[in-house]
């Protein structure tokens, strides 16, 4: 009797310790499969970011080999260029003021006449171009949230009339010229202060003449660069007129002057 209990027992607690491992063989497999999940997730996730990377590099790598770009970053090109070019003809003006106008004035070689008839309207120019320089500079600044350009321009251009009298009066600053150059104490002058100046004065002079037609180009480049539905198109346009009027008007009256004359 006692035997038969006891196999009774051993099979109740067999039976216990099998029901005990049913319930932690699932338990187990339950974390398992999260971990697994976890795993899948972070690798899923992984790839997805990478496919996304992938995807973004295509649509930028499209973008810049475009036309679009393409234009965009010409377009950038042309307004650096007038920037750059503006800063190098200021710095050409400071340098022959400094350098040799205002050094000239002093050595009192010339006439007061003489000295006014060859830099008088010098001074009102690079005075001008400075205001048209900070403009620039001030409005690419702001570049890109502000993409207006033209405006300056158009604003600047009635006050470029002022070079018309340097302009029409460029031949006889020559001519003058070359009557100090029989005075010797002008030519040794002359002399040291080209050395200082960097090139020979005739190279400095002739800028004013050479920059408003320059002008022109400039703009018509960066015109020919701007998408016509660009906020700055008509601004350009309406420039560049405004330029080419100023230049006929200089023109014009330069001709008339040399007809009466």
């Amino acid at each position: 009797m006692d035997t038969i209990q006891k196999q009774i027992e051993n099979k109740k607690k067999e039976f216990k310790e099998k029901a005990h491992l049913k319930q932690l063989i699932p338990k187990r497999y339950d974390s398992l499969t999260k971990e697994v999940g976890v795993c899948q997730a972070i690798a899923r996730n992984y790839l997805s970011r990478r496919r996304l990377i992938k995807f973004d590099c295509n649509i930028v790598k499209e973008y810049l080999s475009g036309k679009e770009a393409k234009s965009g970053r010409l377009r950038n090109k042309a307004l650096q260029e007038i920037l750059t070019t503006e800063q190098s003809y200021i710095k050409s003006l400071i340098t022959l003021w400094e350098n040799y106008v205002m050094p000239l004035k002093e050595a009192n070689i010339l006439k007061d006449s003489e000295f006014d008839s060859l830099f008088s309207e010098l001074e009102l120019i690079l005075h001008l171009n400075k205001i048209l320089l900070k403009r620039l500079q001030d409005r690419l600044a702001q570049w890109p949230q502000v993409q207006l350009f033209g405006d300056i321009f158009k604003d600047s251009a009635p006050a470029m009339k002022l070079y018309y009298r340097y302009i029409k009066n460029f031949n006889r600053k020559n001519d003058l010229l070359n009557e100090f150059m029989k005075n010797t104490d002008f030519v040794a002058w002359n002399t040291k202060q080209e050395k200082i100046l960097g090139g020979p004065l005739n190279s400095f002079m002739i800028m004013p003449v050479q920059r408003l037609p320059r002008y022109e180009m400039l703009l018509q480049n960066l015109i020919s660069l701007t998408p016509k539905e660009h906020m700055d198109y008509l601004n350009l346009i309406q420039a560049k007129d405004a330029v080419v009027n100023v230049n006929k008007y200089i023109n014009e009256r330069q001709n008339t002057w040399t007809t009466l004359t």
